[in-house]
């Protein structure tokens, strides 16, 4: 390649130009070598595109969530359709529907109360569907639905496989989250309060269906008009909910992040009294939200949202310790800015065992309402990943042929490294369909992490209660972390045989990493099922 070029522009370039175009032409070259792309392992493209049938009517799609499962590489869609139900969609990791599940890889959601479910999870034996049920006008109830494996309804579970707590009677949640404990929390707001004094609830249930009676349904403000986007439990067992709330001097939203006990009550050792309220670096703010958040490989929390100074729009992600403190190494005293579009929105939050971020945005041009879906890509220290590209250095623009608007929902990452994202699309079928994408990434695979130091023995393995650690060396820590990069479990503990219990741990593939007496650490992979 090089000789060549050289052949062709040595007669009419001095060697200082030729120099500098074969610079040129060989950074393009390897930008192309190193772009990430569409993986065509998944449906051969990349890329799926699906219309949902719900009772034999192709509906307006509106996808949700999706969820990985290590342990056979299957892709699980969750496609809500308003307050009618939704569909789930399985799929293997070729890309095709698995026809154990449902019908041919489908199953409908029917349910004689209107209801709208928010996110889906993974049980032992099958999945979870958590939201807010409607049994009349202007009444929401927080509720878990559970189905089996093979797309049934668990009607074990529940009533008919359905949880509710009606002594909860005006809660809309906007996100759930599952965390180290099995807890599902629901977060969102109070419909009674609506824009009083306190707005933001929040309520949770344990994996058997239980509703948390020591947490209870908590309501929380700030201002007037406070909402919760989500919540996050930590490794610690504590709640992080966030979101915003209204600032009447400054007339403007500004972002919380408030922190719980596994009781309810605010955490005062937290920030200044249970509460953190960054004020970003920059002038000219209309206003701040954070959406989404995640606990990194390191404990360190971090928070995601937007930041508006208009006509502008940036993603906003702010990185803090356990107790609050804003980490102020971390990007441009303690937060990162970025953006794609003019207009735009934080989806989805992942961070990797490396502690590398990466952000889901739909967002547009201020001259044009085209709604577009990017990921970017940050690194440990806050600084963009200019290599993770398919065209614009340090982010993935999702690109679908024929497509006018397309709205990434949620990403997740494979052990592999590689991400899907899904989401819905305008222009392609004659109602919004949803969309499956699988990309290359550049970080690690789990694999890569795997660095044996010390002669240990790990059993069993597939594990489903008990974890059983033999090492010939003194091990001093341990901790187990998710394919995410969070924490699920950790102990300081002095001894060459010890047993860690894995029981609560969802169904899965988890890193277990040690560390001796000299601060070797040793990663190990191992299953959960």
């Amino acid at each position: 390649f090089v000789v060549f070029i050289k052949l062709a522009v040595s007669a009419i370039f001095t060697e200082k130009k030729m120099k500098r175009l074969l610079l040129i032409l060989m950074l393009s070259y390897s930008v192309q070598l190193i772009a990430q792309q569409y993986d065509e392992t998944f449906n051969g493209t990349g890329l799926l595109i699906g219309q949902s049938n719900y009772d034999g009517v192709n509906m307006i799609d509106n996808a949700k969530d999706i969820l990985y499962d290590p342990a056979t590489g299957n892709i699980v869609m969750w496609n809500e359709l308003g307050y009618s139900g939704g569909t789930l969609h399985r799929y293997l990791p070729n890309g095709t529907l698995d026809p154990a599940f449902g019908a041919g890889g489908n199953v409908e959601i029917h349910m004689e109360l209107d209801n709208r479910f928010e996110s889906v999870f993974a049980t032992d034996e099958g999945y979870q569907l958590a939201g807010h049920v409607s049994p009349e006008h202007n009444v929401f109830l927080p509720a878990v639905l559970e189905l089996n494996y093979d797309g049934s309804i668990n009607t074990d579970f529940g009533i008919d496989g359905l949880v509710t707590e009606a002594s909860i009677d005006s809660f809309i949640p906007f996100h759930a989250t599952k965390g180290p404990s099995g807890k599902i929390t629901l977060a969102g707001w109070d419909y009674d309060a609506l824009f009083a004094d306190p707005a933001a609830g929040m309520a949770r249930f344990d994996d058997d269906g239980n509703f948390d009676e020591d947490f209870g349904f908590l309501t929380f403000g700030v201002n007037v008009h406070t909402e919760f986007r989500s919540a996050i439990e930590l490794n610690d067992g504590r709640v992080i909910g966030y979101g915003h709330t209204y600032n009447e001097t400054a007339d403007s939203n500004v972002g919380y992040i408030a922190c719980f006990k596994d009781n309810g009550d605010l955490d005062i050792s937290f920030g200044d009294n249970g509460i953190v309220i960054p004020k970003p670096d920059t002038t000219d703010i209309h206003n701040y939200q954070f959406y989404r958040a995640i606990q990194g490989n390191d404990g360190s929390i971090y928070i995601a949202g937007i930041l508006a100074m208009i006509p502008d729009y940036f993603l906003y992600v702010v990185k803090m310790d356990v107790n609050g403190n804003i980490m102020e190494e971390y990007g441009k005293n303690g937060a990162v800015f970025t953006k794609a579009t003019d207009i735009t929105e934080c989806k989805q939050i992942l961070v990797t065992p490396a502690n590398e971020v990466y952000l889901l945005s739909i967002g547009h041009p201020l001259d044009d309402a085209t709604v577009e879906t990017h990921i970017f890509k940050i690194l440990a220290d806050g600084t963009p990943d200019y290599s993770f590209t398919n065209g614009n250095p340090g982010t993935f623009k999702i690109n679908i042929e024929d497509a006018e608007d397309i709205i990434g929902a949620k990403m997740v990452m494979q052990t592999d490294g590689k991400i899907v994202v899904t989401g819905s699309v305008d222009g392609v079928g004659g109602n919004r369909d949803f969309f499956v994408c699988r990309i290359t990434s550049n970080s690690d695979p789990m694999a890569i992490h795997q660095t044996p130091m010390l002669d240990f023995k790990l059993s069993p393995n597939p594990a489903s209660s008990l974890l059983s650690i033999t090492s010939e060396q003194m091990i001093n820590y341990y901790e187990i972390v998710a394919t995410t990069g969070q924490i699920l479990l950790q102990e300081i503990i002095q001894a060459t045989q010890f047993d860690i219990n894995v029981f609560n741990l969802p169904n899965g593939i988890y890193l277990l990493n040690l560390t001796d007496q000299a601060g070797n650490v040793t990663s190990q992979t191992f299953i959960k099922k």
